[in-house]
């Protein structure tokens, strides 16, 4: 994370320098939205089997200040639909053992503010690859639910061992950092579109976004 910040610090330091020294012919912002296929990490699910990555949807909108043609400070909102992830826990019973598997789902659904410096390659070009790096704030809405399970013995009815439970939501809040590259493909002189993967790591969790989207230059 310490790396991270200084190299933040720098590219942010030499876009300012960088832009005094250029002209201005070009755009000095840009604005895009996206639309992702999202795999998320969650971490400390504390499941002896059972998923550890949940698939959904994620949708974006961006805002750009370019400093000079290639560098520019990029600011991101995006929420993903509700996903869910399935384990399994071991839980004594009534004080007895061995343990009993109780199978818990959990549903998530996830924010994230990101900040983040953009270096893209190209000039006067149809096709700008680019890479990216920052930092990203989540908030993360949980949720779970517990059906009724039963205990069988055997010559005797089924025994409810644990009862229905719904219980949340409940919000985590974390710090992390993102990278991320891709290619902006121009469809008109301020136009593009934008195709790219992105992921962020805020401990204990990952996601990796992989997007493609619309944006104008102006």
């Amino acid at each position: 994370m310490r790396r991270t910040t200084w190299i933040f610090v720098i590219l942010l330091g030499l876009g300012a320098t960088a832009r005094a020294q250029t002209s201005s012919d070009f755009k000095n912002w840009d604005v895009a939205g996206s639309a992702s296929l999202f795999y998320e990490k969650p971490g400390d699910i504390n499941s002896i089997t059972g998923d550890d990555w949940y698939f959904n949807g994620r949708y974006a909108a961006a805002i750009g200040h370019y400093w000079t043609e290639h560098l520019k400070t990029e600011a991101e909102y995006a929420i993903s639909g509700e996903g869910s992830l399935f384990r399994q826990e071991l839980r004594n019973v009534g004080g007895q053992d061995p343990a009993f598997p109780v199978g818990v789902e959990t549903f998530h659904r996830l924010e994230q503010y990101s900040a983040r410096m953009v270096w893209q390659f190209g000039s006067n070009s149809w096709v700008h690859p680019y890479v990216s790096g920052g930092f990203v704030v989540d908030r993360e809405r949980e949720r779970l639910f517990i059906p009724a399970q039963y205990q069988f013995v055997s010559g005797r009815n089924p025994i409810l061992a644990v009862p229905e439970l719904h219980s949340g939501p409940t919000w985590q809040y974390r710090l992390g950092y993102s990278v991320g590259a891709g290619t902006k493909i121009y469809i008109s002189p301020n136009a593009f579109f934008n195709t790219g993967v992105l992921a962020t790591f805020s401990k204990p969790a990952q996601t990796v976004s992989v997007l493609g989207g619309f944006g104008i230059d102006f």
